[in-house]
């Protein structure tokens, strides 16, 4: 035969298939369409003929089903599906579905008795007990599920049927024996266990099982320790217990044997709980097992981001943007932390350091370096240290990302000591080897400072040239521009107050703030015509509230009334009302001032928002 015949008479059966199956799907969406309309014995005529050209036709034997067991026609039912049975002894589905019409139809007797002839026919094939057991799930037959439980369980283990028996039980909020059977899978099917404990930590969202799972945890411990531990420690953090999670977890460990991963993942996630004393305890833990080089970074590098947390949250929040806040010209770098041992700080850092002097030269050491430097420069405001600590980031083979932010705050630090023709020459030679869009917005930075307005303002069109506007540096660009274009112009009197004010700026890049607030003051007592006024007194506002000098920054907040930060002036003395004097009816009575004299200010939504919050506090 030669090929093209062969191909020929493929195509010619291929054909008649196709026309028969556009054949087959047509009658299957006629008796579809005759069934809503409910005219069942037309479609079930359809269905019995479909099965007479094509018997294993699955939609037609599921539709027909449907039918028999939606319209209760059970004696109908029963007939077809002893047809189906002697025609196809071994189909399961259909002894699954013959005793069901049987219980249907409350011949109880018949069905349980063709279930269990059944379960011994079927009892090697798994797949019959899942849909056996959703049978039984379905029409509540408990006792039924155990035999058939029994039954299975002799052919294929301990845990057969135990998690969908669990779900079943948790479905029915009968905690109790979800758990039993949730354990029996634990403790006999290992490959299972990241399922289960899933399961139950979902299962105690609802408060009525918590006592139910700490029971049976507890108990499955004689048994199996590490399985029953580790679950346990999980359950108790979720519920918050973290001292107990934390007590159970070492117990497990001491069952465990190596265990050093679980307690990272464990000592991170108390952190980002803010249970810090227990984190630094989890990386205790871990350093005091013998690790290699990269373990022993990744552990201190925990240590650092823990102590950092731990200190970090507490940034002061302002009701709204008063002075450029997101703008990284004006934002300040440091953290004022009201209650902290800088003591025991420093002396960890200085272990830190020790430790890390051992560690090979790689990545992780390097983010340990930079940050233990950020909480030198931010919170202990040790310059020195600070510079020391970003350049042995450096020298640890820093991922590039990293080692810009690592330039960046070497940029600040030489700000901050006051190293003004430095700080530019180190910026130039960095941007000499490559060109970094972050280091020049730093250099920006420093020429606002120290420089002439002429020559940042320069630097500001070159750069903000190749920036998208929709990007927040184009915004931060052009708000500086502004001020500049604002304020250092006009006679003497104008260009000397807003040195003043770059002074002020320097000296808060010192972290010298009461240096910052003598430059406003002597603006505000010699040139008070000055345009620069109302920008002086909201900084100087902002810098006393700072200081917790609250009523000198109520002064300077309401001398602001007539310009154009009379909202910011009327919010901050709201606030300083509300959170540091305590005066709430004072401080509403400010905010009612926006909505009812300024409508139109960007802050009256926000400050709405705000009345409605308080009102309700007092309630």
């Amino acid at each position: 035969m030669n090929k093209a015949l062969i191909l020929m008479i493929i195509y010619s059966i291929s054909s008649l298939y196709a026309v028969d199956q556009r054949s087959i799907n047509s009658s299957i969406k006629t008796a579809k369409m005759l069934e809503k309309k409910n005219e069942v014995e037309s479609a079930i005529s359809i269905y019995k003929s479909l099965l007479v050209k094509d018997p294993s036709n699955k939609i037609a034997i599921r539709n027909i089903k449907s039918i028999y067991k939606k319209q209760e026609l059970y004696s109908e039912g029963i007939l077809f599906i002893k047809a189906r049975i002697n025609r196809f002894p071994n189909d399961y589905d259909n002894y699954i579905y013959l005793g069901e019409i049987f219980y249907l139809d409350k011949q109880e007797v018949e069905a349980i008795s063709l279930w269990r002839s059944s379960i011994e026919k079927f009892k090697k094939q798994k797949p019959f007990y899942r849909l056996m057991l959703s049978t039984y799930f379905r029409l509540i037959l408990d006792n039924e599920i155990r035999f058939l439980l029994n039954v299975g369980r002799d052919q294929f283990g301990e845990s057969f049927l135990s998690y969908e028996l669990g779900t079943y039980y948790q479905s029915r909020s009968d905690f109790g024996k979800a758990m039993d059977q949730f354990l029996i899978n634990l403790l006999n099917d290992p490959h299972q266990n990241s399922i289960i404990e899933r399961r139950i930590l979902m299962m105690s969202d609802d408060e009525t099982s918590l006592s139910i799972i700490e029971e049976k945890l507890i108990n499955a411990e004689k048994t199996d320790p590490k399985i029953a531990l580790n679950i346990l420690s999980e359950f108790y953090f979720k519920q918050q217990k973290y001292q107990k999670s934390y007590d159970t977890k070492l117990k497990w460990s001491g069952y465990i044997g190596s265990s050093i991963n679980s307690w990272f993942k464990f000592a991170e996630q108390l952190r980002q709980e803010q249970q810090f004393e227990l984190s630094i305890n989890a990386y205790n833990y871990i350093l005091a097992h013998k690790l290699h080089g990269n373990l022993i970074g990744k552990a201190l590098y925990g240590l650092a981001k823990t102590f950092e947390s731990q200190i970090i949250p507490y940034e002061k929040t302002n009701l709204i943007p008063y002075f450029f806040d997101k703008n990284i010209f004006f934002h300040n770098p440091f953290i004022e932390v009201p209650e902290f041992s800088h003591e025991n700080l420093k002396l960890s850092l200085k272990l830190y350091d020790s430790l890390l002097v051992t560690l090979p030269n790689s990545h992780l050491s390097s983010e340990v370096y930079f940050n233990l430097g950020e909480i030198q420069y931010r919170i202990l405001n040790d310059f020195d240290q600070s510079l020391n600590f970003l350049n042995k980031a450096l020298q640890h083979n820093p991922k590039e990302k990293l080692r810009i932010k690592i330039f960046e705050r070497i940029a600040d630090v030489m700000i901050s000591k006051g190293l003004s023709d430095e700080v530019i020459a180190f910026l130039d030679r960095k941007l000499n080897f490559q060109d970094s869009h972050r280091l020049n917005m730093k250099k920006i930075l420093v020429y606002f400072l120290y420089e002439p307005p002429k020559v940042t303002l320069n630097k500001i069109n070159d750069l903000i040239l190749g920036l998208n506007p929709l990007n927040q540096d184009f915004n931060d660009l052009m708000e500086l521009k502004n001020i500049l274009m604002q304020f250092s112009k006009g006679d003497s009197t104008n260009i000397n107050a807003f040195n003043k004010f770059i002074k002020s700026e320097q000296y808060l890049r010192q972290q010298k703030v009461a240096s910052a607030i003598s430059e406003l003051n002597y603006v505000d007592m010699v040139y008070p015509n000055s345009p620069l006024l109302p920008l002086i007194n909201l900084r100087a506002s902002l810098l006393y509230y700072r200081l917790g000098k609250f009523e000198q920054s109520l002064k300077f907040a309401q001398s602001l009334e007539n310009s154009v930060y009379a909202d910011r002036g009327i919010i901050l003395t709201g606030q300083i009302y509300e959170y540091k004097l305590k005066k709430f009816n004072e401080a509403e009575s400010q905010y009612l001032r926006i909505i009812n004299e300024h409508p139109s200010s960007v802050f009256s939504e926000p400050i709405r928002f705000h009345i409605r919050k308080l009102e309700q506090k007092n309630l």
